[in-house]
């Protein structure tokens, strides 16, 4: 991945997709998918992934405008998050089952901990915990819904450097020494702490300005692999061309054998063999 070091392009092309994001109507998205019988789920999936992911962008995007680098952060890793993710599911024949596993596990372990609270009225509610008694669907992607590095390495053109960048995200969006060291100021020498600061040491905004205007790019994308009309295809395209960057992060080649096999492996399960003649 490489970025074009004026920020004043990125911040334009920002502004631009989600105008084209925000220029949809209700309904306008026709949902289709070549080859299948169109998944309910999947269209979901990505379209909330989608609408999350400019949600919170243009929010980022605004902070950035307003010099608000390292405040950024945590929203910065979450639209990225979830765009790859919107991207990935839109091509997965089975990412959205997979996400949906994702989801009643992590309900089933909240309801887990809520019956250890000391609190009783917390106790009470583990019984009631919506969704955690779901049934889990069946899937051959659960590793990468779970495991966002192997969710970017399904992604041939992320693998990963996608991944490289959302640790160095996640740096800045945790508790780490690294954030702490933003508070502080450091003598010449390194030696000693000269002061204190209430407000970090801000960082450049250029390269993370172009991350989040990846993100929107491949939001943008994820929503077109499912969409009948391809409404904003062409001008994605064109604004990924001046990023320099695809605007299209396929699935890999054993992304795609793993589906196969699992897609093999259920119609043989589900076989009944010939019928017999009367």
């Amino acid at each position: 991945m490489t970025y074009d070091p004026d920020e004043k392009s990125a911040t334009q092309i920002c502004h631009e997709l989600i105008d084209l994001w925000k220029s949809r109507q209700n309904g306008e998205t026709k949902f289709r998918e070549r080859g299948s019988r169109p998944n309910l789920r999947k269209f979901l999936s990505v379209f909330g992934l989608v609408a999350h992911t400019y949600r919170i962008g243009e929010q980022a995007l605004v902070m950035y405008e307003s010099s608000l680098v390292i405040e950024t952060f945590p929203l910065l890793r979450a639209t990225y998050e979830s765009a790859l993710t919107a991207h990935w599911v839109a091509q997965s024949s089975d990412g959205a089952e997979a996400l949906l596993n994702k989801d009643v596990q992590g309900r089933k372990a909240a309801a887990t901990t809520l019956a250890k609270a000391r609190s009783a009225i917390l106790r009470s509610g583990s019984q009631q915990f919506p969704g955690a008694d779901a049934e889990f669907l069946k899937t051959s992607s659960g590793n990468q819904a779970r495991n966002f590095e192997k969710l970017c390495e399904d992604l041939e053109l992320a693998g990963a450097d996608a991944y490289a960048y959302y640790r160095l995200m996640s740096w800045y969006t945790h508790p780490t020494a690294r954030l702490i060291d933003l508070y502080i100021e450091p003598s010449d020498d390194l030696t000693e702490v000269e002061s204190l600061r209430q407000v970090p040491e801000q960082m450049d905004a250029n390269m993370w300005v172009h991350f989040l205007a990846y993100s929107l790019i491949w939001a943008g994308r994820a929503i077109d692999f499912i969409d009948e009309e391809h409404l904003h295809r062409s001008r994605i395209r064109e604004l990924a061309r001046l990023l320099h960057i695809p605007d299209a992060l396929n699935l890999s080649p054993e992304a795609i054998r793993r589906s196969g096999r699992a897609a093999r492996e259920e119609r043989r399960a589900n076989w009944k063999g010939p019928r017999k003649a009367r």
